[in-house]
């Protein structure tokens, strides 16, 4: 069930475990991976940048490469430039997988 605080009325916290830390907290962790790794981010992009973010968040508790073991077990296939930099549409079918 979807709760909400308003700030407006100085509320903050409502009973106890109704606030907005824990979205706060991940949208400053997304600002700094964004200025500290990324620098700039597309709009086409984007919900590829925030993929990567809630996949970091998600296996923060992880080591390093255990998480680098994850990522590779999830590969599926290549990745080539000319997918990555160009609209599907520019795309001739015969290279899209």
């Amino acid at each position: 069930m979807l709760q909400s605080v308003n700030h407006s009325k100085g509320q903050y916290v409502r009973d106890g475990i109704v606030h907005t830390n824990g979205i706060e907290a991940v949208w400053s962790l997304f600002k700094r991976q964004v200025y500290g790794i990324h620098h700039h981010v597309s709009v086409k992009h984007l919900d590829n940048y925030l993929g990567e973010m809630c996949y970091r968040y998600s296996r923060r508790d992880m080591q390093e490469g255990e998480r680098m073991n994850d990522l590779l077990a999830k590969v599926a296939g290549r990745l080539t430039y000319k997918a990555l930099t160009h609209d599907e549409a520019e795309i001739p079918k015969a290279t899209q997988r």
